[in-house]
């Protein structure tokens, strides 16, 4: 379950086997936190409560990059209140 979480939240599962595993598992999470860049966007009010998305990621400097996201989102049904005063702002 936790491996699916994270997999649809755009997270990582790690399940470290013995107590030698977990530091190098650290390592890899602070790597991975100082390499980390955030996109995000408002979408239109408009459309399907349940949206699925897809981000990717390509350099012609850097041959390999990871993308991580999360798979959909459900939009609010509220969609008179916060997200509609976003979105006239732009």
């Amino acid at each position: 379950m936790l491996k699916d979480l994270a997999h649809v939240s755009g997270g990582v599962f790690y399940h470290p086997q013995t107590l030698q595993e977990i530091v190098p598992i650290c390592r890899r999470i602070a790597e991975d936190i100082r390499m980390r860049y955030t996109v995000g966007y408002i979408p239109s009010v408009q459309g399907k409560a349940v949206r699925h998305i897809k981000v990717e990621a390509s350099s012609p400097e850097h041959s390999r990059l990871i993308v991580r996201t999360r798979t959909s989102y459900v939009f609010p049904e509220d969609v008179g209140g916060s997200h509609a005063v976003e979105e006239s702002k732009n």
